[in-house]
């Protein structure tokens, strides 16, 4: 049994949690869509597929007080595949980066394992809708050591050839889309046909006390680039960056 999760977002996201009855705007609520697949190779199938709910003793922890779980899958053939929607409440949103947490046994008829779900906090934070003029106006206010951190990366993995100039406008291209699968952030601009690769903007609001998060990536056609992260929470900061960065690279 072969099982993957991945978060559900904007309208998906809505249509589940109000057909689960949770408030889609709570930062303390998040969706999960689960895979099933039955990857026996003896073309038997897999009985009782089922997900139990944990008791989590973790430190710090923020910890659920509504789970909805979905119900028993009693068979799943050879090769097939099935979906399944969790949605789960915490006691409170918070902007430390893996707070939440919750986890869940995996049961069929064959076995049994563990998962930890702890949403990053780029997948935590709210979309902000901004102008291209409104955040640039707003980030040359976040200046100070505790609202501003910066990383530099870069795309190309070797130098001077005309094939590394191509993978590099290549992964230029896809930062946007990178940025925007990895994290709930909002682009900032207009729309695909007039982004300038070299300078992108994100922005969000923390889902603990409601601040704006601001992100800029700057790269050249070298590949040579830094990602800048300002918001007025210190402890945000450096758990934002590090996850994009990651996300980049």
């Amino acid at each position: 049994l072969y099982a993957s999760v991945r978060y559900l977002r904007k309208s998906s996201k809505k249509r589940e949690l109000m057909l689960m009855g949770f408030d889609p705007n709570s930062t303390s609520v998040i969706c999960l869509q689960m895979k099933f697949e039955n990857r026996r190779t003896d073309g038997r199938g897999i009985r009782r597929i089922r997900l139990l709910q944990r008791s989590v003793k973790s430190n710090g922890a923020v910890p659920t007080t509504r789970v909805v779980l979905p119900q028993e899958i009693d068979i799943l053939g050879s090769s097939q595949v099935s979906y399944v929607t969790i949605g789960l409440e915490f006691a409170q949103s918070s902007d430390k980066d893996g707070a939440l947490f919750a986890r869940f046994d995996v049961k069929c008829d064959r076995s049994s394992t563990s998962i930890d779900i702890r949403p990053p906090l780029a997948e935590l934070v709210k979309s902000n809708q901004m102008k291209v003029s409104d955040f640039d106006i707003s980030i040359l206010k976040l200046h100070g050591i505790h609202q501003r951190s910066s990383s530099s990366f870069n795309l190309s993995s070797s130098g001077g050839s005309s094939s590394s100039d191509v993978n590099v406008s290549k992964k230029l291209k896809e930062l946007p889309s990178k940025i925007i699968k990895a994290s709930n952030l909002s682009f900032v601009g207009n729309n695909k046909s007039s982004k300038d690769y070299n300078k992108l903007r994100f922005a969000g609001f923390l889902p603990g006390n409601g601040l704006e998060l601001l992100v800029e990536i700057k790269c050249k056609d070298t590949g040579a680039g830094e990602i800048t992260v300002c918001c007025d929470s210190a402890m945000a900061l450096n758990s934002i960056l590090a996850y994009l960065k990651s996300s980049v690279l």
